[in-house]
């Protein structure tokens, strides 16, 4: 590994702000990631750090990027639509753009008809929002057991890693039925 780049993941992992994005950067490294869901975006600034770090960890190719956001209708701060479809257009990434417009639960159906289950899920909600039944019945067709799932911490505000059975499981009576 070259100082640079030595340097540049020591920033990363170590040294980026906001702090409380780092668990996510550590989780994905060494791993090769083709397909993200993230929920809330808010600037996209951590998506387009984050496709750069998973190209450095050896993820080729296109890579799948859903974003479930407010997009323009959060109003200063989030990104535009054309905005984030562009970003993430000139870094490889085939962006999918799914407006949060109604319940959370309908946003992930379209992102589970689209692309089907994905290898990372950043799940910026609240703890209420995603135990919802009805949310927790999609992230169940959206999560695979080899999944990465990060979900918020809302005392720490951390970003921390989940059990992809959590939300496996959560959805599914057969699979909890089963374990």
């Amino acid at each position: 590994m070259s100082l640079a780049r030595f340097w540049s993941s020591l920033k990363l992992l170590h040294f980026s702000k906001p702090a409380a994005d780092r668990p996510l950067y550590q989780a994905v490294r060494g791993r090769v990631i083709q397909s993200v869901l993230e929920l809330r975006i808010g600037t996209g600034e951590r998506s387009e750090r984050l496709i750069g770090w998973l190209r450095e960890q050896g993820s080729e190719g296109t890579i799948r990027y859903a974003a479930v956001d407010p997009f323009e209708a959060g109003g200063a701060g989030h990104l535009g639509l054309k905005e984030f479809h562009s970003r993430l257009g000139r870094l490889g990434a085939r962006p999918l753009p799914v407006p949060l417009a109604g319940s959370l639960a309908m946003a992930l159906t379209r992102v589970a008809h689209t692309i089907g289950a994905v290898d990372l899920l950043v799940l910026d909600g609240s703890e209420a929002e995603l135990n919802d039944p009805a949310v927790l019945h999609v992230l169940s067709r959206l999560v695979r057991e080899d999944s990465l799932v990060l979900t918020r911490n809302e005392a720490s505000g951390a970003l921390e890693v989940q059990p992809a059975a959590r939300f496996a499981e959560a959805g599914d009576p057969q699979r909890r039925a089963a374990a």
